[in-house]
């Protein structure tokens, strides 16, 4: 063998030495888990097979009863939804998920990164149409609704701080901590599994999902019931922006961009309505931030849940005793009234009129109010929306 073809290889062998390494420092799917996969998705999918056609799988059967509900919260980032899922998440009877798409829209669907799963065979998403990608999200959002977790991708099941955002989840992701890679995961998983099945109501919030990706659920469930919870979208955008979800110069476009999503969210929702009476309610943040324990009890009431006295403590103390508001992601507040109405101290008033300008439409049926002149923006007394037994649809 020659010198030069000899030094070639040692070259490729340490090329895969390394990759083997990294592979096994940050727990990548296939470096510990040695079972087969097989695709198996809830709901008929139809998939891109290795010659280009489409093929459709079968769903599996339901599982446990002892469910009554099953509850999604469709809502926006900065929405008041962390605040909203508290309830279910330290709830006794229920079980309760924090964005459960975070993972698959942030590494898989941004990144074009293969989804591995414990049970199914690995996803390519760069080869999935737009089509596909919502029907993913809809089987993703169906598993963790049927607690079928050896169908969630590896990378929600090892998305820390998602984990621990919830009561319910956090002791598996405790666990996982302790034992990491793939064979913690599948060593951990009876942990969020028995929480899942042994509660009355399994819930999740998301961000990520709109109201027409849950009509199909709605449809094929009657177990699914859906809280579609909205935010002033002067106090959305302006907290969208501190978080550094778009730039000062793209506020008009995205401002045009979000209440276009909120209406088709609304004419959805106005559907689902009609066709499934008492499946889907329609919520107004600054109503649970004005009157917590008023409407923390409706909230709970939707899902068929009891307000108990340790839940009560809890939400006093998390809407008029908790932290500051120096943390733009805590749930906590020294007052909810001042944190839903912060917004009107701080936003520069023509991003007010332009939001005024472009959201009408959402205002109107949400009974939100335009705030013309600058002294109104800044005067609390001045209200910004209306009550809401005058709005048709709220909180119904």
């Amino acid at each position: 063998m020659s010198r030069r073809r000899l030094l070639l290889r040692i070259v490729l062998l340490l090329m895969l030495t390394s990759s083997l390494i990294v592979l096994g420092l940050y727990g990548n799917p296939l470096s510990s888990l040695s079972k087969t996969f097989v695709w198996s998705p809830r709901e008929p999918f139809d998939m891109p097979s290795s010659d280009g056609k489409q093929q459709t799988t079968t769903p599996k059967a339901s599982l446990s009863n002892r469910t009554e509900v099953k509850l999604i919260i469709v809502t926006y980032m900065r929405s008041g939804s962390t605040l909203t899922g508290d309830l279910f998440s330290h709830h006794p009877d229920a079980f309760y998920a924090f964005e459960p798409l975070w993972a698959i829209h942030t590494f898989n669907r941004q990144k074009n990164e293969t989804a591995f799963f414990l049970d199914k065979q690995p996803l390519p998403f760069k080869n999935l149409n737009q089509r596909q990608l919502e029907k993913a999200d809809t089987s993703f959002i169906k598993d963790f609704l049927d607690c079928q977790f050896q169908a969630v991708n590896l990378r929600t099941l090892m998305a820390v701080w998602v984990l621990n955002m919830s009561i319910t989840t956090r002791p598996f992701h405790n666990c996982t901590r302790n034992h990491p890679g793939v064979l913690g995961v599948e060593r951990c998983l009876p942990l969020i599994q028995e929480a899942c099945e042994g509660a009355r109501v399994r819930s999740l919030k998301t961000i990520r999902f709109t109201m027409r990706q849950a009509v199909e659920l709605v449809r094929n469930d009657p177990k699914v019931r859906v809280i579609h919870l909205l935010r002033d979208p002067r106090g959305t955008l302006r907290s969208q922006r501190r978080f550094g979800s778009f730039k000062f110069e793209d506020e008009g476009s995205n401002a045009r961009w979000f209440c276009q999503r909120v209406l088709e969210d609304l004419s959805v929702s106005k559907q689902l309505k009609s066709a499934y009476p008492g499946r889907v309610l329609t919520v107004r943040y600054e109503d649970l931030a004005m009157k917590p324990l008023v409407f923390a009890e409706r909230l709970l009431g939707f899902a068929g849940l009891k307000m108990d006295k340790q839940l009560e403590e809890y939400v006093l103390n998390i809407t008029s005793r908790g932290l500051g508001d120096s943390c733009v992601i805590c749930t906590q507040r020294n007052d909810s009234v001042r944190a839903a109405s912060e917004w009107r101290q701080k936003i520069n008033f023509r991003s007010v009129a332009l939001v005024d300008a472009t959201c009408k439409d959402v205002y109107r049926q949400m009974g939100y109010l335009p705030l013309s002149k600058e002294h109104q923006l800044r005067d609390l007394r001045v209200p910004s929306f209306v009550n809401s037994r005058e709005v048709q649809g709220l909180w119904t």
